[in-house]
């Protein structure tokens, strides 16, 4: 273990034997040193800013920021323009990575002949590749799969791990903020409080009391340089435990409700049902330039509708374009060559609550 790994490991247990009041000062600490770093090295960060306190240890007192706002001025935001996705080779010895825009008798291909002992997945995935390892088709023993950025039910969990014959880890996270909190034995996910700051807002982004559900959750990451997030709407709704959780943990135990995973069911040419995570289609049209909002609707079992609400530069056309074509390779991968992808005539809506459902099975849009 590194040294800078060490010292975190160090601190993580004195904070838990410290108890929230270990927990709130190094919360405070380091949300008022992040501000600073942002003022300082973040022009979106700086000109958000100018009008407040010079020294500021309230994350209320701090203007709310979402993804939509974040990404319009990425190279104002970002500390260091000239990040790169690329790691670093040496760090990836003895682990693989298979795309889940994989067909699944590929992945199961492939997953069978690397035979891994770690298994990092969606759990739509995982759940996918359960039935494929209940039906024999699938022959893996990995000792640990972790889960995480979708919910699923305690039984589908349950059967994930009997499959298997592994232990699951449960995580809660997003693409902008990994492995935000960690599901204990009793059900609860466990936000890590001496590293960011979780706050349950109504509609208004005014605090929701432990107990209630929350209408969002406003995030402030603590460790993230080069990518800032304070008080970013992640669009969850959750809901703080009032009391303290019976695994003894000391930090803020939350349910969470939103992250539903959803699974569209298509048939190939020949009556083969193909089932595909949500998260394999939607990523094609998140990864398209020019993409702000979107909302897929499965209309048939062979078509789907989607909604687009493009950036303020791009051409819509091109967007479209751009999405169309990636849907359409996916598809294919898929043996589903024949699914018609139309492009809808509105924009993306809001479901009476507010939240915006980016996947809409055919189940759901014909009730």
């Amino acid at each position: 273990m590194s040294e800078t790994a060490l010292t975190i490991f160090r601190d993580a247990r004195k904070a838990r034997y410290e108890g929230p009041a270990g927990i709130a000062r190094r919360q405070c600490t380091r949300l008022t040193d992040q501000i600073a770093y942002v003022r300082a090295h973040s022009r979106y960060y700086r000109e958000l800013y100018q009008h407040l306190p010079e020294r500021i240890e309230d994350v209320t007192l701090l203007p709310v920021t979402n993804k939509q706002k974040l990404t319009e001025h990425f190279y104002d935001w970002v500390t260091d323009p000239e990040l790169s996705q690329q790691r670093d080779a040496g760090s990836m010895v003895a682990k693989r990575i298979f795309p889940v825009t994989m067909s699944m008798p590929e992945l199961v291909e492939q997953l069978n002949g690397f035979r891994p002992v770690y298994v990092e997945c969606y759990p739509t995935i995982g759940a996918l590749l359960a039935s494929e390892q209940e039906a024999g088709r699938l022959r893996i023993r990995p000792a640990l799969l972790r889960l995480g950025g979708e919910g699923l039910t305690d039984g589908e969990y349950e059967r994930i791990r009997t499959a298997f014959g592994a232990k699951i880890l449960d995580l809660y996270g997003a693409n902008e903020f990994p492995a935000l909190m960690v599901k204990c034995s009793h059900g609860w996910y466990h936000t890590h409080d001496d590293w960011m700051v979780f706050e349950p807002v109504d509609a208004n982004y005014q605090p929701t009391p432990p107990g209630e559900q929350s209408h969002t959750v406003l995030a402030s990451v603590l460790y993230r340089r080069e990518q800032p997030i304070l008080r970013y709407d992640v669009g969850d709704s959750i809901l703080v435990r009032p009391d303290p959780c019976p695994c003894g943990s000391p930090f803020s135990a939350v349910k969470v409700r939103g992250r539903v995973p959803i699974l569209l069911n298509f048939r190939t040419a020949d009556g083969r049902t193909v089932i595909l995570s949500s998260f394999v289609v939607s990523l094609q049209v998140a990864r398209a330039a020019g993409v702000e909002l979107f909302q897929i609707i499965q209309t048939t079992p062979s078509t789907l509708s989607v909604r687009l609400q493009s950036c303020a530069w791009a051409n819509p056309d091109q967007v479209w374009y751009e999405v169309r074509a990636k849907l359409a390779r996916m598809f294919s991968d898929h043996g589903l060559s024949h699914v018609v992808v139309d492009r809808g005539t509105e924009p993306p809506k809001l479901s009476p609550g507010g939240k915006l459902r980016s996947v809409i099975p055919l189940v759901a849009h014909e009730t």
